[in-house]
C-alpha cells in the first residue's frame, strides 16, 4: 500500500470530521439563536403586558381624579383647600393631566412622553407630601400612582433604548 493512499485516507477522515463538526458548529449557532430570539420574543411580551398594566392603572388613577375633579368639584376644592392649594390651580391641573395622558400613551415625541412622565411624577410627589402634611391619610393613592408611573417609566426606556 501505497504511503500516499494512506495519507489521502486520513486526509478524507479527518475532513469527513470537520465537515461532520463544522455541520455540528452550524447546528448549534442556529440553535442557540433560535433560543435567544425565543427567550426576546417572551421577555418582550412580557415588558410589553407589564408596560401596558402599569400604564393602563395609571390611566385609569388618573382619569378617576379628573372625573372627581369635573363631578364633584364643591367637594374636590374643598379637599383642595384642605391641602393648602389655591382652588384655582384645580382646571389647570385637569388640563395637564390630561395632555400627560395623551402624551404618554401616544408616540410621536420622545422628548414629549419624557416631559409627561416627569409633570406627573411631580403632580404626584407633591400630593403624598401634601396629604402627609396634613396626615389626612390620603398619601396611599398618589404613593401607588408613583409606582405604575415607574414601572410604566422603566419598562418604556427599557423596550425603546436603541441597542449601541
Amino acid at each position: 500500500m501505497p504511503k500516499s493512499d494512506g495519507a489521502e485516507f486520513v486526509a478524507e477522515g479527518v475532513y469527513s470530521v470537520l465537515i461532520g463538526s463544522e455541520r455540528a458548529v452550524s447546528s448549534a449557532n442556529r440553535l442557540e439563536t433560535f433560543c435567544k430570539h425565543a427567550t426576546q420574543e417572551a421577555m418582550s411580551k412580557t415588558n410589553r403586558m407589564i408596560y401596558l398594566t402599569s400604564t393602563g392603572l395609571l390611566s385609569v388613577m388618573l382619569l378617576l381624579t379628573i372625573g372627581n375633579t369635573i363631578f364633584n368639584n364643591a367637594l374636590f376644592t374643598q379637599k383642595f383647600s384642605e391641602l393648602g392649594y389655591p382652588a384655582y390651580l384645580i382646571y389647570p391641573l385637569v388640563v395637564v393631566r390630561i395632555l400627560a395622558l395623551v402624551a404618554i400613551w401616544s408616540d410621536k415625541s420622545r422628548t414629549l412622553k419624557e416631559w409627561a412622565y416627569a409633570g406627573v411624577f411631580f403632580e404626584l410627589v407633591l400630593a403624598t407630601a401634601a396629604h402627609v402634611a396634613v396626615a389626612d391619610g390620603g398619601f396611599p393613592i398618589p404613593l401607588m400612582g408613583i409606582v405604575f408611573l415607574f414601572s410604566s417609566y422603566v419598562i418604556w426606556r427599557k423596550t425603546t433604548e436603541s441597542p449601541a
